[in-house]
């Protein structure tokens, strides 16, 4: 809408729980989504993400003795510190600035906007889509769906709509169409806010719809140009987000909705009853490194549903590796300044092709299945000509230049040389002496030693080379 720059807006985390791989699925689309306008589109990201710590989830869960809206804080902020590691640990929204921690424009809690809630709930009153009952306030659905349309992202029969009965739930299914709450009268142990409408206190705490509308609104304006979420926030929460912005700020809030799809374990939504519930720290500690997680995530479709398997894992291992040996190699071959030109069209030829390839699968939908096969085609061709001793220094640094390119997407490789950890050096320093002195028998034990520890040798006319498998 405004030239060369985006705006974003992401539904964040609730704050309750640790997140779970499928929380992190949507997390990873938009980072994904970030990084191809910022990175290959060269647009100007403003970039939003919220957190919801003031929901019936994380009342419920800090609910103990003393100051309700002190325990919600405490409480929130320790899962809320856990959620921001995670997304380091994935390199979501990855630090692009030295002056900030993330990505992100702005990341604003639900509680630190209670004030822009509150107005926007008064003006969908005043303009007639919003009722005062029992203390609380409600969205009056039917009488918006004689002005507006109600069910843009999913459809909805509103022949079933029950009239003149409310729902508290901040969560809903389609099958309980009713108004929704914007305001929830207080409750005795809960954490409330003063609301002051038609000279009347009514204390109580925010419905879960209204605080993405007010918040979108109050950093990225009446209307911006993408909102990224599942598909399980298609409704309720999103078409409440855009039934509310349209009643109180008179204006469809959205260019773009882009929704990715369920990640399943086993081909089955995950439950801790089933025992396929994972957050990222139990990946973690099965010995999955995140960046294979990601790599993973990112070159499945994100509107396709993905089923999560610990083979997938090892398969984006084997991927990410085959491709970092080639980086290595190039690195080795890059300091070596030989001045030929052998290879200098083929290469310019490839590299030209490729990114053409690669820019052209994002442009489609993000396509990163097909950016990936592309990338591995480069990849099989590059070997190739790596094999036969035909690619310059310069050919090296034009080809690393280009996989750098591509990490602004999965940032999952090192463009740094290894180094590997003492006692390794001296078992390989120990192998070259045995070599020497024809003990074959004590360089094999060596060699099988290293490759129980994930070190690969490769024994060539310019020495030893290794690799971690």
């Amino acid at each position: 809408m405004k030239s060369g720059e985006v705006r974003m807006y992401s539904c964040g985390p609730t704050v309750y729980n640790f997140a779970h791989i499928g929380n992190f699925r949507a997390y990873l689309f938009s980072d994904l989504l970030h990084r191809y306008l910022t990175h290959f589109k060269g647009f100007n990201v403003r970039w939003v993400m919220n957190i919801t710590d003031i929901d019936d989830k994380t009342i419920q869960a800090s609910r103990k003795p003393g100051d309700p809206k002190a325990n919600l804080r405490e409480f929130t902020q320790k899962f809320e510190a856990e959620f921001l590691q995670d997304l380091r640990t994935l390199k979501i929204a990855e630090n692009v600035s030295p002056d900030s921690a993330f990505a992100f424009y702005k990341m604003p809690r639900a509680t630190e906007h209670i004030p822009e809630m509150q107005d926007l709930i008064v003006k969908i009153i005043k303009n007639g889509y919003g009722y005062v009952k029992d203390g609380s306030m409600y969205f009056n659905v039917l009488k918006y769906a004689k002005d507006h349309r109600y069910g843009r992202l999913l459809a909805i029969d509103l022949e079933q709509f029950q009239d003149g009965v409310r729902i508290d739930a901040d969560e809903y299914s389609k099958e309980n169409l009713k108004d929704f709450a914007l305001w929830k009268e207080k409750k005795e142990d809960e954490p409330s806010w003063d609301f002051f409408f038609e000279g009347k206190n009514y204390a109580g705490r925010p419905g879960w719809h209204i605080e993405c509308s007010a918040m979108s609104h109050t950093y990225l304006g009446d209307r911006f140009d993408i909102h990224t979420g599942g598909v399980d926030l298609k409704f309720p929460h999103h078409e409440d987000e855009i039934a509310q912005s349209v009643a109180g700020y008179c204006e469809d809030p959205v260019n773009f909705w882009c929704h990715n799809e369920h990640l399943l374990v086993d081909r089955k939504k995950m439950s801790k009853s089933l025992g396929n519930f994972f957050t990222l720290r139990d990946l973690v500690k099965k010995g999955i490194e995140p960046k294979y997680f990601r790599f993973l995530i990112l070159s499945t479709h994100y509107r396709k549903r993905f089923h999560f398997t610990l083979k997938g894992v090892e398969a984006a291992k084997t991927a990410v590796s085959r491709m970092q040996e080639t980086m290595y190699k190039l690195l080795e071959l890059s300091e070596k300044g030989d001045g030929r030109e052998i290879g200098k069209k083929k290469m310019a030829d490839l590299l030209k092709k490729t990114h053409k390839a690669f820019g052209a699968a994002l442009d489609d939908d993000l396509n990163t299945p097909q950016a990936v096969s592309a990338l591995f085609d480069f990849l099989r061709k590059l070997n190739g000509l790596l094999a036969d001793n035909a690619v310059s220094a310069d050919g090296a640094l034009a080809a690393l230049s280009f996989f750098k390119k591509i990490d602004m997407i999965f940032s999952v490789f090192s463009f740094q040389k290894e180094n590997l950890e003492d006692s390794v050096a001296q078992k390989i320093a120990q192998r070259n002496l045995a070599r020497k002195n024809r003990d074959f028998l004590m360089a094999d034990t060596i060699r099988d030693e290293l490759k129980q520890q994930g070190i690969e040798l490769e024994d060539t006319p310019d020495g030893t080379v290794w690799r971690r498998r």
